[in-house]
């Protein structure tokens, strides 16, 4: 089952007109392809996981700095202190949550293979005892 990142602004953030609607879904429609096909790049602080450096393609640009902790979400970019929301942080959220789902359908796919192996096995173990039992018998 291949599940599919959301990308999603905070349940504080609430649209107060349809103008401000059209822009915050914008910035989330621009943040699913920030990293894929707009050229960005995210690192994350050796010393903090919640933290990241936003890298923009232009190499004469500084990166943003984006702060993923729940309750202090933050991006030192001039639209987030705007809309209190930005594609930059949205991006660095959705790559986390792929990352989470990615992590979770492998521990899914190696505990199916573990069961599927061990189920195997006794299938295996039945079929020796039976053969067993037949040859024995003989």
């Amino acid at each position: 089952m291949q599940t599919t990142p959301t990308v999603q602004t905070r349940p504080a953030i609430v649209p107060t007109s349809v103008d401000h609607a059209r822009i915050l879904a914008g910035i989330a429609e621009r943040a699913l392809t920030l990293f894929s096909t707009d050229g960005y790049r995210a690192q994350q602080f050796e010393s903090n996981p919640a933290m990241f450096f936003v890298f923009p393609p232009e190499a004469d640009k500084l990166p943003y700095v984006v702060d993923t902790l729940p309750g202090r979400e933050h991006c030192t970019c001039p639209a987030h202190a705007k809309w209190e929301v930005c594609k930059h942080r949205l991006a660095v959220e959705a790559e986390i949550e792929a990352a989470r789902i990615a992590d979770e359908q492998a521990d899914e796919l190696a505990a199916y293979q573990t069961f599927g192996r061990f189920e195997c096995d006794e299938e295996a173990d039945d079929a020796d005892r039976q053969a067993q039992t037949v040859y024995a018998a003989a």
